[in-house]
């Protein structure tokens, strides 16, 4: 059984894992011709979390009716 950080859900195991995920991420880019670092992976998957959110809130706001334009929501 791994310890739990008090500051972190994540055991070091798993943080481990989520560094290695993160670098099969940029490989599997690299292999279809996008070449980027890490870092900036981070921050688009970020940046789309934080859009998605957004549109899903006003989305929400509306009672669910309004048809979203944009195209990465479904």
């Amino acid at each position: 059984i791994e310890a739990v950080s008090t500051s972190s859900e994540f055991t070091h195991g798993a943080i481990v894992h989520l560094i290695e995920a993160m670098q099969s991420v940029q490989k599997e880019l690299e292999s279809h011709g996008h070449s980027l670092p890490v870092e900036k992976i981070r921050r688009k998957w970020n940046n789309l979390i934080v859009t998605y959110k957004r549109v899903k809130d006003r989305s929400s706001l509306c009672g669910g009716q309004t048809k979203t334009s944009w195209e990465y929501f479904e």
